[in-house]
């Protein structure tokens, strides 16, 4: 899910207007970049509120009410890899 919602702006390999306003130090290529649990639930946060992947993107990315269900879970479990 990551790899297909989240790296077209959130990676160490974009720069500039690819990142589509991405935070430049805010990057998902790896996990060890979810450095904290207060990072790790801002983005299952982002991830299954809905506020990720922005509606702006063109073309259009969505995450489906399974993979929400996957984040929740990952956060339930206290964000095992």
């Amino acid at each position: 899910m990551v790899t297909r919602t989240c790296l077209s702006c959130h990676s160490e390999n974009k720069v500039g207007a690819d990142r589509h306003l991405a935070p430049a130090d805010l990057n998902y290529d790896r996990f060890a970049s979810l450095t904290s649990t207060a990072v790790r639930s801002a983005f299952a946060d982002a991830i299954t509120s809905g506020r990720m992947p922005p509606t702006t993107l063109s073309p259009p990315v969505f995450t489906t009410a399974d993979e929400k269900t996957l984040v929740d879970r990952w956060r339930y479990c206290g964000y095992k890899p």
